[in-house]
């Protein structure tokens, strides 16, 4: 990769370095080096100051093109930079990664000024038109992505602080998920304990099933997991004789899936519905027949 300057032009190295040569001479001027894995893009300013780089190892690093320093290091993308771009006779730059984001920085404070969060595949290619009016971004899915300068003031470390709400924001959401689960957890050890509490007093299968239908369907098998071996053993019974009397089939049907019970209980209720089934929709016929006849 070359990038031409005003009397100096540099080029990327395999071994993860940029050379700074005179450009009257061809001698070397700089080596800048401090990468980690290999340089994917790097750009000079207008005024001949800064160059920056952008890695595969997620990295953009600031140089300073007098005595070849290394600036600043910045942790810049989630995924390898793909693309760095100063925005001309300004020390702007634009970075485009495999991560899918084109970020605007400040390249004298280092400090991230906006995230534009497209959607985009990845990231090939930025260009940026002289003005600086226009940026252009190539990706992956074979589109590019175009965005316009306003006139909407933009302060560096405005993103920074987007970044910490929306981080607050989505450790608020955790928490309330955790506190949700903690109560759901709860509720499910109460109906738990009430079932537990029916199924050792002997009460009857119909009470039982009464219990177990004021279980939400989502919490059900979490509920019936606080039921110990000799309880699910008990239940099973009860649930033989409510399907052997036809009551509540469909409730019994939803205990022994979420109890996983693949078993003979399990074939007899099948066969249970299935009978169940048939009378209903021969019952349906019937009631058409019927509405057919009132109606001639």
């Amino acid at each position: 990769m070359y990038r031409h300057a005003f009397d100096k032009y540099a080029v990327n190295l395999q071994n993860y370095q940029i050379h700074v040569q005179y450009a009257d001479s061809n001698k070397n001027c700089l080596k800048l080096y401090g990468h980690k894995m290999p340089i994917n893009s790097f750009d000079i300013s207008s005024d001949d100051a800064l160059l920056v780089s952008g890695s595969t190892d997620k990295d953009i690093r600031f140089w300073d093109m007098d005595f070849g320093h290394s600036i600043k290091t910045v942790f810049a993308h989630s995924e390898p930079v793909t693309a760095v771009k100063f925005i001309h006779e300004t020390h702007y730059v634009i970075t485009g990664s495999k991560d899918g984001h084109v970020k605007f920085w400040d390249g004298d404070t280092h400090q991230l000024i906006m995230d534009l969060e497209e959607n985009i595949l990845e990231i090939r290619s930025i260009a940026i038109t002289t003005a600086g009016d226009y940026i252009i971004a190539g990706g992956l899915d074979g589109g590019f992505r175009i965005w316009k300068q306003t006139n909407d003031q933009t302060i560096a470390g405005d993103q920074e602080e987007k970044n910490m709400d929306k981080v607050m924001i989505e450790e608020y959401a955790t928490e309330k998920f955790k506190e949700r689960e903690v109560k759901t957890r709860y509720e499910d050890l109460k109906h738990g304990e009430e079932i537990i509490e029916a199924l050792e007093n002997n009460e009857q299968p119909s009470f039982v099933l009464k219990l177990i239908k004021k279980v939400s369907p989502a919490n059900l098998k979490s509920t019936l997991s606080f039921l110990h071996a000799s309880h699910v053993n008990k239940l099973e019974s009860y649930l033989r004789f409510s399907i052997k009397e036809k009551h509540e089939i469909e409730l019994c049907w939803r205990i022994i899936e979420a109890l996983d019970k693949s078993s003979d209980l399990g074939q007899e209720l099948r066969k249970e519905w299935e009978a169940f089934s048939k009378v209903l929709r021969v019952n349906r016929e019937s009631l058409k027949i019927l509405l057919r006849s009132l109606r001639e």
